[in-house]
């Protein structure tokens, strides 16, 4: 996305619509949630995510196959780019 700027000459210069980069993770985490088939909605990603920016630690309760592991998953591919070290 870029935005237009106009000066009093009638220059018109494109620039690049700066996007925080806490944003941007936070968009790329509920795509990739969404890949692995996660049926979360996009408020408990944040909630997640806020959650580990203030406490690098968080006890992710919940019955079994419910997504714990997907989520973390998918948070590690986002932060790492997709260059995880593979799981053994």
């Amino acid at each position: 996305m870029s935005i237009t700027v106009t000066t009093r000459s009638s220059l018109q210069i494109r620039m690049p619509l700066r996007v925080d980069p806490e944003q941007e993770i936070v968009a790329r985490l509920i795509e990739a949630s969404g890949e692995t088939g996660l049926q979360v909605d996009p408020v408990s990603i944040v909630n997640f995510y806020v959650a580990l920016k203030s406490k690098p630690l968080a006890i992710l309760a919940g019955p079994a196959q419910s997504g714990k592991i997907a989520l973390v998953k998918s948070l590690a591919h986002v932060l790492t780019d997709g260059d995880c070290l593979p799981s053994s």
